[in-house]
Parts: structure tokens; sequence; C-alpha cells
């Protein structure tokens, strides 16, 4: 297999989101990735976490309309 040495930098604000993501897919409590983001309340937690739902939602109107 060859070694591709693919270089990606990410931002923080990549990682956090990357890290809630995978959290939440895998069914962490909304409570526990409230503490691994450093939010205040679960409520911004929520708020940022349905902002994901919107996200994927986009993405998948997208992939069905290039099907159509």
């Amino acid at each position: 297999m060859a070694n591709l040495q693919i270089v990606h930098f990410v931002n923080d604000d990549v990682a956090r989101h990357s890290w809630a993501t995978i959290a939440k897919k895998d069914g962490i409590s909304t409570s526990v990735i409230s503490e691994g983001l450093g939010h205040a309340t679960e409520h911004i937690t929520q708020v940022y976490l349905d902002s994901f739902e919107n996200d994927m939602m986009d993405e998948a109107n997208k992939r069905i309309a290039n099907l159509l």
C-alpha cells in the first residue's frame, strides 16, 4: 500500500466540531459533550449540536437534488 503522505491542517473550530460530531453520533450525552467543549450550559451545547443536524440535512438535500 502506498504512503500518500497527505498533510491536512485543522483549526480549533474544525477539531471541536469533529469531536462533538463524533461524540454525538456515538451516543455520548449532551452533558458530557458540553463539559468537553467547555460550554457554560447544556443549552449552548444543544444549540451547537442542533446546527450539525441542519448541516447534515442541507448536505442530504444537495445530494438528493443532484440525483434528480
